[in-house]
């Protein structure tokens, strides 16, 4: 096991991959009972792989999502489902089954189903937070991240679950959200007003899909040093 999670912290690293984790999947059955690939016999586990959402991109956010933002949007879900590819075809040739699951993959979006939640699997994996914008925050980036994950029987080290909340009194993306969807508490978070938002941003000419960025961007507390949030 320790070998084989060495090996393929170095296959990530070679391809530039700086925040990764190893969630147990029997931790999320619970949110998605019906998707028969959850068994344990099958995937047990899920790498989960991050990207930052470049800063230069989410400073053309204001209160609605830019077309250079799209585009990046676009960038990074793109190079992550590369890299899970990459990750899986490495996973197989080493004789274990590995099945990537795409960085956005809404499956209706009428009631929000999906294959699986990353933010939930990156939470279990040990890569941060909830946050008060039901997103995943991490340390080093907030939650300016993006992620795709892996689900694979390798018998790779589990990371733990991050069972502290680090956002303190910031209430950036709730004074920021434009939808009015954030509350005090992560479980105050109201998927139904962002969603009603995001369903109008959509409509917007050449973006035609479901993003913001408006909370991303307000997440200042992680920018890089010398930044506004620094």
């Amino acid at each position: 096991m320790t070998d084989l999670t060495a090996e393929l912290s170095s296959f990530l690293a070679a391809r530039h991959v700086t925040m990764h984790g190893v969630a147990d999947v029997a931790l999320c059955r619970e949110r998605f009972p019906e998707a028969p690939w959850l068994a344990p016999e099958h995937f047990p586990h899920a790498l989960v792989i991050a990207h930052p959402v470049l800063e230069g991109a989410l400073e053309t956010v204001v209160d609605q999502p830019t077309h250079l933002y799209f585009r990046h949007y676009g960038q990074v879900n793109r190079w992550l489902d590369r890299i899970t590819l990459a990750a899986g075809v490495f996973l197989e040739s080493q004789g274990y089954q590995a099945l990537p699951i795409p960085a956005s993959q809404t499956l209706d979006a009428l009631d929000l189903t999906a294959h699986l939640s990353h933010r939930h699997l990156g939470f279990m994996a040990g890569m941060g937070w909830r946050g008060r914008n039901n997103l995943l925050v991490n340390e080093q980036h907030g939650s300016r991240i993006r992620l795709a994950s892996v689900l694979t029987d390798a018998p790779l080290a589990i990371d733990g679950p991050r069972t502290e909340e680090q956002c303190g009194n910031c209430k950036l993306c709730a004074q920021a959200c434009p939808a009015g969807a954030i509350g005090a508490t992560a479980d105050e978070f109201r998927l139904d007003k962002c969603h009603e938002l995001l369903s109008e941003f959509r409509k917007i000419q050449r973006i035609g899909q479901r993003i913001c960025g408006v909370c991303q961007k307000a997440c200042v507390r992680f920018k890089r040093k010398g930044g506004a949030g620094s």
